[in-house]
């Protein structure tokens, strides 16, 4: 609900607010990165939800395997196309346009789960069964673990 009430008081999107709504309904391409800057100014921590396209990851990798495999003919070169990859990958990154997330409530999830105590009204108390479930969310997203074999100890 935090995350509603700061995109309705930014006014950033008109649309009605749900959790099952599509980012980009609410945060339409032309003006996405300046929406987001200003809801993480609002809340007060980083919302890291974007991603760089396909284009530019297919593009990455054939910059990386042509520079790997020039790299045995012509070493100098390939140790250029190596860092020409690095730098590409880097800035693609930093200027990603697109949500790695569908929909709001997703979106709420990962932020809560990241930024559990900001969330809180009461930033001193604690939940212990929804912190737990937390932990348990944020550690299986994280590792690629089942959430299962986390919480009954199980990892033969």
């Amino acid at each position: 609900y935090l995350l509603k009430q700061e995109i309705k008081k930014l006014n950033i999107s008109t649309v009605n607010i749900t959790p099952q709504t599509k980012l980009i309904e609410i945060f339409p391409k032309k003006n996405r990165k300046e929406n987001i800057s200003k809801l993480e100014n609002s809340l007060g921590y980083k919302i890291d939800n974007f991603t760089p396209n396909r284009i530019q990851f297919v593009t990455f990798f054939l910059i990386l395997i042509f520079s790997l495999i020039y790299f045995f003919f012509n070493f100098w070169i390939g140790i250029l196309g190596l860092i020409f990859a690095i730098f590409y990958i880097g800035i693609t990154f930093k200027l990603a346009n697109d949500f790695y997330l569908e929909t709001l409530g997703e979106m709420c999830n990962k932020i809560s789960s990241e930024n559990y105590f900001k969330f809180r009204k009461n930033q001193n108390s604690i939940n212990k069964s929804e912190f737990r479930k937390v932990v348990l969310t944020f550690f299986s997203d994280q590792t690629g673990i089942e959430k299962e074999k986390l919480l009954n100890g199980t990892f033969a």
